[in-house]
């Protein structure tokens, strides 16, 4: 991607790295933050709202409704990032149903030790989502902005 990241997510981005400073924590998240977004949509699945009939393909679950706030909020900030991100997260959330739900457990419990490694150990600093809850959503935005080349951290 070429084009700059808007005033909006560029404000979100360096607030969050205030949290994410050191190479050791930057690597823990590259790997935790993913696997956190991955099995979070996969177990929220599980809470099914509506389905129109049993094991159907199309169903209404919280899993829909984090894509969904998700969604809106990667847009709302940056549409040129959230438009990709949307789609990353879709399939995210179609490939992580078809995981067990043990498995989705050991993926959330992992990844979130990993991150909180790296804040303990390398960082030494709390994080960033205890300050803004919005942070939950940028850290996966910013991990994903650097995968695609949309954003790169400052070091």
């Amino acid at each position: 991607m070429s084009a700059l990241p808007t005033p909006a997510l560029l404000i979100y981005f360096k607030d969050y790295e205030q949290y994410h400073r050191t190479k050791g924590n930057k690597m823990t998240h590259i790997l935790g933050i993913p696997g956190v977004l991955f099995s979070l949509l996969g177990l929220l699945a599980q809470v099914v709202l509506w389905s129109p009939a049993e094991g159907s393909f199309w169903t209404l679950d919280l899993g829909v409704i984090l894509l969904l706030a998700g969604a809106l909020f990667s847009l709302k900030v940056d549409w040129k990032l959230g438009i990709p991100f949307t789609l990353f997260a879709v399939i995210n959330y179609f490939l992580a149903r078809l995981l067990p739900m043990p498995a989705l457990v050991v993926i959330q419990i992992l990844s979130w030790v990993l991150q909180l490694v790296g804040h303990y150990f390398y960082e030494k600093k709390s994080p960033a989502f205890l300050t803004s809850l919005e942070h939950l959503f940028i850290g996966p935005m910013w991990i994903f902005s650097f995968f695609i080349g949309y954003y790169k951290p400052s070091t």
